[in-house]
């Protein structure tokens, strides 16, 4: 096969080889594989921006999906249109500073244009970003410019917005900003602002995240909560690569006609992931070997696979990594009855790790085989078996050897007459019996909404009626504050007067060169922002408390839980038990092995 230059690389391959020098990279020229529907979507809102009807675009994506490659082509085409196009990449970590990508974005603007025009578009707010942005300091300012001492924040946003509408009235405007998700606070609030205010501005504003990194407490949830409210935004999921694609790609790179069984071993091997297309076809051109349909699962990994999937697993906690190295051992696909087996772990712990993979997007649950799950793509598995030490994987396999050879009826025992158990309460405190154990603890929200379940095995009940019938009037476990104001007007005033001591000591620190100093107030900042971004919604109005039913999911569990660890100190044998077949949410139930009933009295 004859290789091609580098730059023919999968157009949606993210245009991102790590081990590419900058000259090399140069994703806006390679042909584009791919994405037609994608492209035409925003093709469609970038025509709509120019012609005066503003738009805010949100591009989502697992990593390695082709986000970065078709910013860069929206780039390319926006400036063929006569578009003036700003970018700007979010970096994350505390050392970036606050609203970095919008300082990157002004100036750029502002090194690109003559300084009249540079005057004119920040008349009346360069006095507020100057502190920002090193290149306004010397337009002449008004003092009224200046931070606002008692509604700083809003002022701020005020000013990168006004002067961003500024520069789409002298040309049709496109800001492409990359991993939003990584993005701090204060640059959400910009990114919120704007997009509220583009009304019919030749203004286009797109941004990429990575979905699987945004999960309900990350900062950029509530912003999109906040944006899906807008009339002129829009989201775009990326979905993988098609066959079709796939096979495209291949010709592009080889130069002629793929077979289709190389297409098909592919496709299939890299689940359409245009990084792992990318890197997977690549190694095969480089080192001259077939694309048959049996090559792929053969080779090596490609390192830059490699070192992606070691990134994605460092960041799971390390029970939730052994969880998926013993998965990786049994095979592709893998039942949850025999990975729990393996690991001699609760279910309820197990499915709890491999939630965490499934955010990642390293598994994903098998629709064909309720019960069983598989990795996301066969080069994953691959990928962290491949990490394993052999003296582990050497146990592993043997485990998982003696546990299939074993047949379920000599494993499992046969159906026995209930055990009798008690839960039963005495005044202040709880006489628990459990086979040779007896145990008082002290009354409790927790023991006494577990008590309800234990009396109704198998039943699925609503975590506000078990609140409810454990305190009587639901008060107590409910704690009615459903309705309420999430930060009343004083806590409001005192973190923003604690934001203002923040920001003048950062100045101070950054001033002393005082790194640490500044890494440790930034930290805080961020959070108090974060805080007061989520206690205000649209308009500064306050944000109300969620609904009882809510209130009562996270107090039942959490009392629940807390329940069961007193248990497990006293008898661990019990808390294993009740970690197991307790399960909370929404709904709450006690579903114990039929194999072992256990008949609670009261």
């Amino acid at each position: 096969m004859e290789r091609l230059p580098r730059n023919t690389a999968l157009g949606s391959a993210e245009g991102e080889d790590r081990g590419a020098s900058a000259g090399d990279r140069s994703p806006a020229a390679a042909p584009f594989v791919g994405r037609r529907d994608d492209r035409r979507m925003l093709d469609a809102a970038l025509r709509a921006a120019i012609g005066g009807e503003g738009q805010a675009v949100l591009v989502a994506g697992e990593p390695g999906s082709g986000k970065s490659r078709l910013l860069a082509w929206l780039g390319d085409r926006a400036s063929g249109l006569g578009a003036r196009v700003l970018s700007a990449q979010c970096l994350g970590g505390p050392a970036e500073p606050p609203y970095w990508p919008w300082i990157e974005i002004l100036r750029t603007y502002a090194r690109q244009v003559p300084p009249d025009a540079v005057r004119s578009v920040f008349r009346g707010a360069a006095g507020r970003l100057a502190p920002l942005v090193p290149e306004l300091a010397q337009l002449p300012s008004d003092p009224s410019d200046a931070w606002g001492d008692g509604e700083g924040l809003f002022w701020r946003l005020d000013a990168f917005g006004g002067s961003l509408r500024q520069v789409a009235l002298a040309d049709p405007l496109v800001i492409l900003i990359e991993d939003l998700h990584l993005a701090d606070t204060p640059s959400l609030l910009v990114f919120e602002w704007v997009a509220r205010e583009i009304g019919d501005e030749r203004l286009l504003l797109v941004a990429t995240y990575r979905d699987c990194d945004v999960g309900p407490q990350h900062p950029l949830s509530d912003t999109l909560t906040e944006l899906v409210r807008l009339p002129r935004f829009d989201r775009l999921v990326l979905s993988p690569l098609t066959r079709e694609d796939v096979g495209d790609y291949l010709a592009l790179l080889t130069g002629t006609s793929p077979a289709a069984a190389a297409v098909d071993a592919i496709y299939a091997y890299t689940a359409g992931n245009a990084m792992f297309v990318s890197e997977v076809a690549r190694q095969s051109v480089r080192e001259r070997l077939p694309l048959g349909a049996q090559d792929c699962a053969s080779r090596a990994v490609p390192l830059a696979i490699r070192d992606f999937v070691r990134g994605r697993i460092g960041r799971l906690r390390t029970y939730c990594t052994r969880v998926l190295t013993a998965a990786a051992v049994i095979g592709r696909q893998f039942p949850l009855t025999l990975l729990c087996e393996v690991l001699a772990q609760p279910e309820d712990d197990v499915i709890e790790s491999l939630e965490e993979g499934l955010a990642l997007q390293l598994v994903a649950r098998d629709a064909s085989a309720p019960g069983h799950y598989h990795f996301a793509a066969p080069v994953l598995h691959a990928a962290i078996l491949g990490m394993i030490p052999p003296s582990q994987r050497a146990r592993l396999e043997r485990r998982c050897a003696r546990l299939v050879a074993t047949p379920d009826d000599a494993t499992s025992p046969a159906p026995c007459d209930p055990q009798a158990a008690v839960m039963r309460r005495d005044g202040e405190f709880w006489t628990i019996v459990f086979a040779d154990t007896v145990m008082r603890l002290r009354d409790s929200t927790g023991l006494r909404c577990l008590s309800h379940l234990l009396r109704h095995p198998g039943r699925d009940l609503l975590a506000l009626d078990v609140a409810v019938l454990a305190s009587g009037n639901g008060t107590e476990a409910v704690a009615e504050r459903a309705g309420g104001t999430v930060i009343d007007a004083r806590a409001r005033d005192t973190y923003k007067q604690r934001i203002r001591e923040l920001e003048a000591e950062a100045g101070e620190a950054e001033r002393c060169n005082d790194f640490d100093r500044v890494r440790r107030v930034r930290t805080e900042l961020d959070f108090l922002l974060r805080e007061l971004a989520h206690g205000l919604g649209l308009g500064n109005r306050m944000r109300t408390h969620v609904g009882p039913a809510e209130r009562a999911r996270i107090n039942v569990t959490r009392t629940i839980k807390t329940a069961i660890k007193k248990i497990t100190a006293a008898d661990p044998r019990l808390g294993r038990h009740l970690t197991a077949t307790v399960h909370t949410g929404v709904y709450c139930s006690y579903n114990p092995d039929p194999r072992l009933p256990i008949a609670w009295t009261s």
